[in-house]
């Protein structure tokens, strides 16, 4: 039984030592990342001012993307819209992991078309003495 006991002592240590390195790397990270973030704002800036899309230099290309995100303000509107009008394509399809396992324990079978997986891991907590 010692040696269970070892190995969850030392598992907790080396997950100790991993969030520690983390944050120590988050912090040495930051200004880099603030520097990074300034230089490419001072990048985009340029090629503004310069009605430019991308520029070539012998170090590298800069160029200007544009990526977009959409969020539901109303959801239900939304969804009454989707169906109203059969605009399909504004949804994107993707089955619910909570949803259809609480479907399978109801039914005992899976909702069809839909594919169920999971992967289990071990979790070890902190002890009250340690």
């Amino acid at each position: 039984m010692t040696d269970i006991k070892e190995r969850v002592g030392l598992y907790i240590a080396l997950r100790d030592k991993i969030k520690s390195l983390e944050a120590e790397h988050k912090e040495r990270l930051q200004p880099l990342k603030a520097d990074l973030e300034a230089l490419g704002g001072a990048l985009a800036k340029f090629m503004e001012d310069t009605n430019s899309d991308g520029i070539k230099t012998e170090f590298g290309t800069c160029y200007l993307t544009t990526r977009w995100n959409a969020s539901l303000a109303d959801a239900d509107a939304f969804m009454r819209f989707v169906q109203d009008t059969k605009e399909f394509d504004l949804l994107d399809r993707k089955a619910n992991a909570t949803a259809v396992r609480d479907y399978v324990k109801e039914h005992n079978a899976l909702p069809p078309g839909v594919n169920l997986s999971s992967i289990q891991q071990v979790g070890v907590r902190r002890g009250k003495d340690t």
